[in-house]
């Protein structure tokens, strides 16, 4: 068992298949770091709090995972908190390409870091952020995509 991993994202907001990868890394590791990244190149949909609150509401079914906020390299908070292995989601081809890119600078910017990557259930891989962002904005239905809580809480903010 791995002591302690990081999975990365902006999680705008956290999703099923989100949640489907969080639950495989709680069964490989002790302590699932889940970051929160502060992305200065995009217009959140959700606030940087909003989302660390909703990743809160999943602890109840996922005891092990510690929810943090960061700025700057993934590669950077991973060495401040002592983690070797970084998680990656992806769904399809294009999600690899830029994976693999981005493990190939990690490594270089660290070499001690390891990146793993993870797929959700099938059923799950057509589900993104964005989808689910642009249906709330057009308020629709996006429960069938989001745990029941996430959605509840999502609801009371609108």
């Amino acid at each position: 068992m791995i002591d302690k991993i990081l999975y990365p994202g902006s999680f705008d907001p956290v999703t099923l298949g989100h949640e489907d990868i969080i639950s495989q890394l709680c069964d490989i590791s002790k302590k699932v770091y889940v970051g929160v990244a502060k992305n200065n190149n995009k217009n959140s949909f959700l606030s940087l709090d909003q989302r660390l609150d909703l990743l809160e509401l999943l602890k109840v079914n996922h005891p092990n995972i510690i929810p943090v906020t960061y700025e700057g390299l993934t590669v950077e908070l991973a060495n401040e908190l002592e983690i070797t292995y970084i998680a990656r989601g992806i769904r399809n081809q294009s999600d690899y390409i830029y994976e693999k890119d981005l493990t190939e600078m990690n490594y270089a910017l660290n070499s001690n870091i390891r990146t793993i990557y993870f797929q959700s259930k099938a059923e799950l891989l057509g589900i993104s952020s964005s989808l689910v962002r642009q249906l709330i904005s057009l308020d629709k239905n996006f429960s069938p995509f989001v745990n029941e809580v996430v959605f509840r809480k999502i609801k009371s903010w609108r």
